[in-house]
């Protein structure tokens, strides 16, 4: 998109054209209408990270190929997996391990650095850690 063509489309925006019903919903309310905020995620895959500043080298439409075409919010351009493996792959170009993406654990959830265990419990054939002491309420 052009210089010209955003600064277009704030002054159709912003000086009376279009206003806020250009996003978002409006709902006639009294006294006042309401505006409903747009759904759009902090975060569109909650089990997955990734940031784009790692990306940089690439342009955009290296993996969202049909975002010069798209002109609705609601179009969702995330890359499908094949796409990322076509430098996310073992052996060759960027680092391919599911942790690369994926997270498995919640870390707002984690236990204190200092487990129950020791290491003797833990090397020792057959032996199974003993259990956790239970917590103090």
């Amino acid at each position: 998109m052009s210089l010209a063509a955003v600064a277009q489309m704030e002054r159709d925006l912003f000086q009376g054209r279009q206003g806020c019903p250009y996003c978002h919903t409006v709902e006639k309310t009294e006294p006042l209408p309401r505006i409903v905020p747009p759904k759009i995620p902090v975060r569109w895959l909650p089990h997955s990270s990734f940031d784009h500043r790692a990306h940089r080298p690439l342009a955009c439409a290296a993996c969202h190929p049909d975002a010069k075409k798209s002109v609705e919010t609601t179009d969702v351009l995330l890359p499908r997996m094949p796409v990322c493996r076509e430098c996310h792959r073992g052996g060759v170009g960027a680092r391919a391990g599911c942790v690369e993406c994926h997270i498995y654990h919640d870390r707002s959830k984690e236990r204190a650095p200092d487990g129950p265990h020791t290491v003797p419990q833990f090397t020792a054939k057959g032996a199974a850690p003993a259990a956790a002491p239970a917590k103090k309420p």
